[in-house]
């Protein structure tokens, strides 16, 4: 089981150095953040061809959110957002990354479900058909949200992604992976303090890590173990991602012990 690491993790370096870091820690995959916000994001076919280049594997990018709660809205805002989303999806087809992470809504108090969402959702399937991508959709806050649009959109272009540390500090009960696991095709592993969002490094939270494992190696996801570390490390770069590289290191020991009957 491979390695893997989301782009950002704390530190503002330019995207060679941040690439050659991660390889360097002994990461063989990443996440990239599909995002223009970002400097080396204003060129992202060609930092997805630096990463490949550096012999890491693509194994997803990440689809901004902000605008996620105007694709429920009608008006222009959604209509705006929803474009911007499309050339996002046809830009990651040409770059060849295979799947993108999506956020159905934004924090807790999103707008009511809507058909004009569904319909706008139905066009990014679309895109997505069309870039041959698979958009994975992430639990959240609003955890209801995006279940209703993997129930609306059983396609093969519709997908899970399973953040672990959302289950933790927002949906302990919920039953995302028993739903879903069958579509899961990415897997976002970071820790908290049960209450906060915090992206901490595994092992340094309350997540029961032997029992996450093992619920995900019950689903059909058979990728990178991917961590998605954020915040304000308090260790110096390299420091920071051996260490990381070490957590990656025990949860693949956890998967690969986890015993999946009766769990």
């Amino acid at each position: 089981m491979k390695k893997g690491i989301y782009t950002w993790f704390g530190f503002e370096i330019p995207a060679r150095e941040r690439l050659e870091a991660i390889r360097e820690a002994g990461f063989s995959a990443v996440m990239l953040n599909w995002e223009d916000g970002l400097p080396e994001m204003r060129h992202k076919e060609g930092y997805a061809d630096l990463a490949r280049k550096l012999k890491l594997e693509i194994v997803n990018g990440h689809l901004p959110y902000e605008g996620a709660n105007d694709l429920w809205r009608d008006g222009l805002d959604g209509d705006d957002w929803m474009e911007f989303l499309i050339q996002s999806i046809l830009s990651a087809g040409r770059s060849g990354v295979p799947v993108l992470v999506l956020h159905a809504a934004r924090g807790s108090t999103p707008p009511p479900l809507s058909q004009i969402g569904f319909t706008r959702f139905q066009r990014l399937n679309d895109a997505a058909e069309q870039a041959n991508v698979v958009l994975a959709i992430e639990n959240l806050h609003s955890l209801s949200y995006g279940m209703a649009v993997l129930d609306a959109l059983d396609t093969p272009f519709v997908r899970a992604c399973y953040d672990a540390g959302h289950h933790n500090c927002y949906g302990q009960d919920s039953a995302f992976l028993d739903r879903y696991g069958a579509r899961l095709c990415a897997i976002h592993l970071h820790d908290n303090d049960g209450r906060h969002d915090q992206h901490l490094l595994p092992f340094t939270g309350t997540i029961d890590w032997p029992a996450e494992m093992a619920r995900i190696k019950k689903t059909s996801y058979r990728g990178p173990v991917t961590l998605e570390l954020g915040g304000l490390p308090e260790l110096p770069m390299e420091e920071h991602l051996l260490a990381a590289s070490a957590a990656a290191d025990r949860l693949i020991a956890l998967y690969e012990a986890a015993e999946t009957d009766g769990i």
